[in-house]
C-alpha cells in the first residue's frame, strides 16, 4: 500500500490500453481544484494548460500518472520503496502465474 500525495489531483479518462485521455471541461476542473487547495494536477498530455497556480504534470499512460502521484523523498525515489524491499513486502515480490495442467 502506498499513500498518494494529498495535494495532488488527477483528471482524465483511462483507456483500456492504459492511456490517459482528456475529459470535457478540463480547464474548469483545474480551476476548481486550485480553489479547493490542490497544488499539483496530473492531466492528459497534449494540450497547453493555463497558469492557474497549479503545478501541471502531463502524462500519457496510467503508470506515469501513478508514479507522479506518489510522494518522493529527497533523493527522488518513491517514499517507502526501499523500506518495503528490506521488509520483503508483497509489492516487491514477484508472483508466478499458476501452471495449467497439460502444459
Amino acid at each position: 500500500d502506498r499513500i498518494v500525495d494529498a495535494n495532488t489531483v488527477t483528471i482524465g479518462e483511462v483507456g483500456l490500453g492504459g492511456q490517459v485521455r482528456p475529459v470535457p471541461q478540463l480547464e474548469l476542473r483545474l480551476r476548481e481544484a486550485a480553489k479547493l487547495g490542490f497544488q499539483r494536477a496530473i492531466v492528459p498530455r497534449g494540450k497547453t494548460y493555463p497558469d492557474i497556480g497549479l503545478e501541471i504534470i502531463q502524462v500519457s499512460r496510467v503508470l506515469d500518472a501513478i508514479l507522479a502521484a506518489l510522494p518522493r523523498d529527497e533523493a527522488g525515489r518513491e517514499a517507502g520503496r526501499e523500506a518495503g524491499r528490506e521488509a520483503g513486502s508483497e509489492a516487491s515480490q514477484s508472483v508466478n502465474p499458476p501452471s495449467i495442467p497439460g502444459e
